[in-house]
């Protein structure tokens, strides 16, 4: 059998890895896979190297999936910082339009309340006002009725005057001096009534 290799081996030679493992590294694989095969073991470094491969792959997956869980829970801390700041938003909003709609209302009530006051002043001055003027008119009739009273008592004495001074004459009583002195007398005193009447008329009347 020729022992030499030349070129890649295609299957395992023992004779020929016994004598060349060392400085042939395809038959080393391929004796490795012949072994795996044969006794369904690997080498130890294989297996050495399988398990820390596969402990960097599960450290990676768990680093990976330690880093999705925080990016999750930094999202939903954010998430939950975004929606309460949208709620704190929501209540101070309706806080707000609270406070808005109870200062409009107290400035409709103080309104209503000064209008009514304003009805209520208009109101009082306008019975005041018609108090004043019926006062007014009552004491313009008592003065037209105390004007009448005076003037027809200065008619009624001007009448009696002037009766008094043509009574005797109309009686045929005009004979003596004194008589007629005396007649005289109520006919003077006639004449500077009725520029009296007249003055005292035009005064009222004025």
């Amino acid at each position: 059998v020729d022992r030499k290799r030349s070129g890649e081996p295609k299957y395992f030679d023992p004779l020929f890895f016994q004598d060349n493992h060392v400085t042939d590294p395809g038959h080393r694989r391929l004796f490795k896979k012949w072994f795996a095969d044969e006794w369904g073991m690997a080498f130890a470094e294989d297996q050495a190297g399988k398990e820390d491969a596969s402990s960097e792959a599960s450290a990676a997956r768990a680093e990976q999936e330690a880093a999705t869980a925080r990016g999750a829970q930094e999202a939903a801390a954010a998430k939950a910082v975004r929606d309460a700041a949208a709620a704190k938003a929501v209540r101070d909003a309706a806080t707000a339009r609270a406070a808005q709609d109870a200062a409009a209302a107290k400035a409709e009530q103080e309104a209503a309340t000064a209008r009514a006051a304003q009805e209520a002043a208009a109101a009082r001055a306008a019975r005041e006002s018609a108090t004043a003027r019926a006062a007014q008119e009552a004491a313009a009739a008592k003065d037209a009725q105390e004007v009448a009273a005076a003037r027809a008592a200065e008619h009624s004495a001007v009448d009696k005057s002037a009766g008094d001074a043509f009574a005797p004459i109309h009686r045929g009583e005009d004979t003596d001096a004194d008589t007629r002195q005396s007649n005289w007398e109520a006919r003077s005193a006639m004449f500077t009534i009725w520029p009296r009447l007249f003055r005292t008329t035009f005064a009222f009347a004025s």
